[in-house]
């Protein structure tokens, strides 16, 4: 099976377009990003690269981004990191990729 590399998604209760990409369709100095909120071509983008723990901590912070555009990014960060780790302890893992 193929996996996914975009699909759309309601988060705050906008639509989103979420992709996986390579690297160079992103900033070096970033492994994900997601657009203003009031952007009609509004989307997140994930380094396809990323693997395990490192791509589950990076959609839960750039989906935190999108339902809180406000929020700074050490909130963002603590936020995404605690909800990964929770994820992870109950034995969240993608099973392929």
């Amino acid at each position: 099976m193929k996996p996914f590399s975009s699909f759309w998604i309601y988060l705050g209760g906008i639509r989103w377009r979420f992709r996986f990409v390579r690297s160079n369709e992103i900033p070096n100095d970033r492994w994900a990003d997601c657009s203003d909120p009031s952007d009609p071509k509004r989307q997140i983008r994930i380094r396809q690269v990323l693997r395990s723990r490192a791509k589950l901590e990076t959609v839960i912070h750039e989906a935190l981004h999108a339902q809180w555009p406000t929020d700074s990014e050490e909130v963002i960060t603590k936020h995404g990191k605690e909800l990964a780790n929770l994820l992870w302890k109950i034995g969240y893992r993608q099973m392929e990729d």
